[in-house]
């Protein structure tokens, strides 16, 4: 067995903060990221976390084998496919309920306040939810959590899943063609059937971004921000001061100064983007993934997030459209459209050259 000596400090080290910790509801809400594997979430969860009294809970949907956090929840839970928690029955939204409610109470035996109050005192919770999309309607509304909802372009995000050797989670998804009738077309169901049974791993990856798109922004009829893991890489001082605004931060400076740190997910970082992300490099993080694809993968995965209606991103360009209705009203990402018939000859914008 492969063991990251890194890896298992830093998780001893939770271990130590999480059973030290002892948490009170505080005035304010409670917040939750949803978001879509290696979107960008560990970021974005570090820079809300970053507040002080903040307790970091990480993907409280996700029951697997031999993770430490399995005993707990599998008294309320059950294992799914690949995790995917999307629907339930009415015996398992009252467990699912009673879960939550635990969680929230903070007598969950998982969680990391990294910026206590004076006695490893916690009192704010912040979820990280990727493996639920379906869910943020019932997290919102039965527990009053405001949400952030978070996206990155889908290029990238499937090249890292890729890398990591991760199963798709639209199988889940797709063993349920009912659930799916509720937000995709009876083409769109089809089409991607077809995509899982005889696709690449490619087209596959693209595939199970756009579903989670879907339910991002078509599923969701919460009223909640949508963010974009580039947003939080270009304009990282303006993005921090709107989460500040919306949840109520205090601490801008330690909120933005989370953006030059690694990842620190399972998954890591590429040896490139650890380069890019040490050096302050926003705009080589973002458009590296150009020079790793060719002309026909760039055309598999147009024609799949054509067919799934997707607007904010496209495979001409690395950067989403903020003029797209969803974007966060605030939203100022100063670089002008990227025109170019070879998406891999690109440099960068004038605003960010200097």
């Amino acid at each position: 067995m492969n063991l990251n000596p890194k890896r298992l400090y830093r998780g001893l080290r939770r271990r130590i903060n999480a059973l030290m910790s002892t948490y009170r509801q505080g005035p304010r809400s409670n917040m939750a990221v949803f978001a879509i594997r290696r979107g960008g979430s560990t970021l974005l969860a570090d820079m809300l976390s970053a507040e002080r009294g903040v307790l970091m809970i990480d993907e409280p949907f996700l029951v697997q084998r031999d993770h430490p956090t399995l005993p707990f929840k599998s008294r309320w839970l059950e294992r799914r496919q690949h995790s995917a928690y999307f629907d339930f029955s009415e015996a398992e939204r009252d467990r699912a309920q009673a879960y939550m409610q635990e969680v929230l109470a903070g007598k969950a035996p998982f969680g990391v306040c990294r910026y206590p109050w004076f006695l490893f005192r916690a009192d704010r919770m912040l979820l990280k939810i990727l493996h639920a999309p379906a869910l943020l309607d019932w997290v919102a509304s039965s527990f009053g959590i405001q949400v952030v909802r978070l996206l990155r372009h889908p290029a990238p995000q499937a090249l890292s899943v890729l890398r990591a050797g991760w199963q798709m989670d639209a199988e889940a998804y797709f063993s349920r063609p009912e659930f799916l009738a509720t937000f995709l077309s009876d083409d769109q169901i089809e089409f991607g059937a077809r995509i899982l049974a005889e696709g690449s791993a490619w087209r596959k990856a693209i595939l199970d971004w756009s579903l989670m798109y879907r339910m991002l922004v078509h599923l969701s009829k919460t009223p909640s921000p949508l963010l974009t893991y580039e947003e939080l890489l270009i304009d990282p001082l303006g993005t921090s001061r709107f989460l500040c605004n919306h949840f109520q931060l205090r601490d801008l400076d330690r909120v933005s100064a989370c953006v030059r740190n690694p990842s620190s997910s399972p998954g890591g970082c590429s040896p490139d983007n650890l380069e890019y992300i040490r050096s302050g490099d926003s705009w080589m993080l973002i458009q590296s993934w150009l020079k790793k694809l060719d002309a026909t993968q760039l055309e598999q995965a147009q024609a799949i997030l054509d067919r799934y209606e997707v607007e904010i991103y496209n495979m001409s360009s690395p950067l989403p459209d903020p003029a797209r209705a969803g974007l966060r009203a605030s939203s100022r990402i100063s670089v002008p459209t990227i025109t170019r018939t070879d998406p891999r000859a690109v440099s960068a914008p004038a605003s960010l050259a200097g």
